[in-house]
């Protein structure tokens, strides 16, 4: 099995190595094993993770909703419920806050369109009551 050191694995992740510290502290990503001088030495697998924690914080999850995924994930009975749970709240959300920016568009286009047509009062605070 090939092994890299942090830096390597970190510059393969696209992320700072120290990050890579901080994931093992909060049980993110396993322990890596060590050299006889102590550096760390990651298994390929922990790039999977990498991009499973990068694709989940850019959805929105937050560090800890992650772990507890992955915790679920990495159990030998793996609760898959939980996991399809978690996903579909955030899903659910994230419907939520789109519809939510969809009437703000909304809004910004009708002020919009009151300020330059020249029938408008150009009072911003009575093209938005």
């Amino acid at each position: 099995m090939v092994r890299y050191l942090r830096g390597q694995i970190a510059q393969m992740a696209n992320i700072h190595s120290e990050t890579l510290i901080y994931y093992e502290r909060n049980q993110l990503i396993p322990p890596p094993d060590r050299t006889e001088t102590g550096y760390r030495l990651y298994s390929g697998e922990v790039l999977d993770r990498l991009e499973f924690i990068r694709q989940a914080k850019e959805v929105g999850f937050t560090l800890e909703e992650i772990r507890q995924q992955l915790e679920a994930i990495d159990h030998k009975e793996a609760d898959l419920q939980f996991v399809y749970e978690s996903l579909k709240r955030k899903y659910d959300e994230i419907c939520v806050m789109l519809e939510q920016l969809e009437n703000k568009k909304r809004i910004l286009l009708e002020v919009k369109d009151k300020i330059f047509d020249p029938n408008q009062c150009p009072s911003l605070y009575k093209l938005i009551k």
